[in-house]
């Protein structure tokens, strides 16, 4: 099986925590070194952005399983062809 899928997910969703820590060590360390209070106040307003992105991924996308609603508009949207013959491998033909 291939896991592909699945570690880049896993590695989206640990940068966005990341990013979320990042974000809460840098508004302790505006609103504890700056004389005013605005700095603190900014890198807060990042902070409810990060958290609300780490919300919005873990929910938004289904990417595990699609349903199975979507797949049956897709197949209307989409010509097929057909293949002329049958494929049979030469080795399994009688007498080979």
């Amino acid at each position: 099986a291939d896991l592909g899928g699945v570690f880049w997910v896993k590695q989206l969703e640990h940068l966005l925590i990341a990013l979320v820590i990042y974000a809460i060590l840098m508004t302790g360390v505006l609103l504890q070194r700056s004389d005013s209070w605005w700095p603190g106040t900014i890198a807060a307003g990042a902070l409810v952005y990060s958290i609300a992105a780490v919300n919005q991924f873990s929910g938004a996308y289904a990417w595990e399983n699609i349903p199975y609603e979507d797949i049956m508009q897709d197949k209307g949207q989409h010509e097929y062809r057909e293949e002329p013959g049958v494929y049979v491998q030469p080795e399994m033909q009688p007498g080979a």
